[in-house]
């Protein structure tokens, strides 16, 4: 598998504005979702488990029917606001003695949801570096940014930090209005690509992530002489190396990455409802398995990252990529180009025109306009004129049919 990401020139403005807003909204996490100063004030420790996995569950269903490759602009704005609101209403219920009660309860339901939406949307965020160097760069500095961050809110009044609970989300709305550049060369996905190495690793990491996150003793700072021992740095790492772990993977496997970050949502939940019941029947796990777990993870990026950046190339679903890259070349469209490949995999078409909601005369039409472009005049020499030309496109560009 070759990675899409270029290695060009760092972006510096890029790094710092994706660091700072990643380390604002990572420092807003821990607060909310381990014990803090925040889980203190409001008696509670949020439970994102079962809310968070049926939550991700829908929205990944929603992405898939409506095959988004962005994440639409009205998810932007509500998950901050919900997540800003439902904060603020779970400090509210401590503060007025609501606490077991339906508006702690409800407030606790639409906390868990906007955290995972919100988590999404870092993530995406993060996704926004499309080299390899800005994105580590964003990643190192967003790290460093979230100790100066955790130490200044830490020595500033508890109100300034209580403001900072209920306000953070909104840093999410920088960039709402600059959507993540789409895939590119989207095209079926078979079985033996979820079975590649890395997209295990995303899976099996988010799992073991979630797990550590739910059943562990991780606590956040609470006074500035813990800030750099609450959370374990090797914690920090370990989420650190699984963004950038799940941003590449989703470049490389061409995932639709709306889609893919569910995916990594999803292992998340699944850990954190593994480590709920763990944590149940067992004494809490201790910090040192989050080492454990980034210890696995950095030896891991290291071993395969000759695969995903330098090594030779792993085309996933190499032919279909092949005529995808041929389709374009000889000027198809990208509606063309999804209907040239359902007619390549021989499909009908009342298949096509069900596949891609459109009518049967416009099926029509476009097949008429590739046959046009390729100056071919039937399924057969369509089929036979990517056959001859496919191998010609890998080896280097074509200049006309064969």
């Amino acid at each position: 598998m070759q990675v899409d990401l270029k290695a060009g020139t760092l972006g510096k403005r890029q790094v710092a504005k994706t660091a700072l807003l990643d380390a604002v909204i990572w420092f807003w996490f821990h607060q909310v979702s381990y014990e803090s100063l925040f889980t203190q004030s409001a008696e509670i420790i949020p439970s994102f488990g079962i809310f968070s996995l049926i939550g991700t569950l829908a929205t990944g269903t929603g992405i898939m029917l409506a095959r988004w490759d962005r994440i639409p602009l009205a998810f932007r704005i509500t998950v901050p606001v919900l997540a800003s609101a439902s904060a603020a209403m779970l400090l509210l219920t401590s503060r007025f003695s609501l606490t077991e009660t339906v508006f702690e309860d409800v407030g606790l339901l639409f906390f868990a949801i906007a955290c995972f939406g919100c988590q999404i949307l870092r993530i995406e965020n993060l996704a926004k570096c499309d080299d390899v160097k800005t994105l580590t760069a964003a990643l190192v500095c967003s790290l460093l940014l979230y100790y100066v961050i955790s130490f200044t809110v830490l020595v500033l009044p508890r109100g300034v930090y209580d403001l900072y609970v209920m306000l953070a989300p909104f840093v999410l709305f920088v960039g709402a209005n600059k959507p993540l550049a789409a895939t590119e060369r989207i095209g079926k996905i078979s079985k033996k690509t979820f079975l590649l190495t890395p997209n295990l690793l995303v899976v099996v990491f988010g799992v073991a992530g979630g797990f550590v996150f739910s059943s562990g003793s991780i606590s956040s700072a609470m006074v500035p002489g813990d800030v750099l021992t609450a959370p374990s740095p090797s914690f920090l790492l370990m989420l650190l190396l699984y963004m950038e772990l799940g941003v590449i993977v989703s470049f490389g496997l061409r995932f639709r990455k709306a889609m893919y970050f569910v995916v990594m949502n999803v292992a998340w939940a699944l850990g954190s409802i593994l480590g709920g019941f763990v944590f149940q029947l067992t004494p809490a796990v201790p910090d040192s398995l989050s080492v454990v777990v980034s210890v696995a993870i950095v030896a891991s990026f290291f071993v395969f990252q000759n695969t995903w950046l330098n090594g030779p190339k792993y085309v996933v679903e190499s032919k279909t990529i092949a005529s995808e890259d041929l389709a374009r070349a000889r000027g198809l469209s990208n509606r063309e180009t999804e209907v040239v490949l359902l007619l390549l995999e021989g499909r009908s078409l009342r298949y096509i025109q069900s596949e891609l909601y459109i009518s049967e005369g416009t099926a029509r039409t476009h097949v008429k306009r590739i046959y046009a472009k390729l100056d071919v005049h039937s399924k057969q020499e369509l089929i036979d004129y990517f056959k001859n030309n496919v191998d010609a496109m890998s080896a280097g560009p074509a200049t006309g049919k064969e």
